[in-house]
């Protein structure tokens, strides 16, 4: 089932936005580890936060069979840069979300009934648009799992 309107998928290449990244932001992300829990911009206190899986992550992933690298974050699950003190964390995220969520690698993905989608989160983020209350969307998903993500090693030369 789908609404009339909205609930679309929108699917945001983080490979492609990781090539198109500004060289100096790149050298800043290239040996970073991410927090990543579920909601992570909620403002829940530490306690809560151990509680809901809280998981540390490379910022940088090389993709497992491809070897290709992509960055692994997204708005929803990741709360802050290990690293970094906490202001330049916000605001280097903040700047991080809004370059991995421009329209060049962002697909739209418009359900109809029937529709069939398969997509890799390891190189990927997603989210969906809003639909009017009291509509229906249904839709079934099946979650294969995989192995940690690695981090990328940069080449040189």
């Amino acid at each position: 089932e789908v609404p009339s309107s909205g609930g679309n998928t929108l699917f945001a290449n983080n490979a492609n936005a990781y090539e198109a990244l500004p060289k100096t932001l790149k050298s800043k992300l290239e040996n970073c580890h991410a927090e990543h829990m579920y909601y992570a911009n909620n403002n829940q206190d530490k306690a809560s936060r151990s509680l809901s899986g809280l998981r540390q992550h490379p910022l940088i992933v090389a993709h497992e069979e491809t070897g290709k690298p992509a960055v692994y974050a997204s708005r929803l699950m990741t709360s802050r840069i290990v690293e970094l003190p906490e202001d330049e964390s916000n605001a280097v995220l903040q700047e991080l979300f809004d370059h991995l969520e421009k329209p060049e690698f962002v697909y739209e993905h418009v359900w109809t009934p029937g529709d069939f989608v398969v997509w890799d989160n390891r190189c990927l983020n997603h989210a969906r648009t809003d639909f009017s209350e009291g509509e229906r969307r249904l839709l079934r998903r099946t979650t294969v799992w995989g192995v940690d993500p690695k981090p990328y090693k940069v080449q040189i030369g």
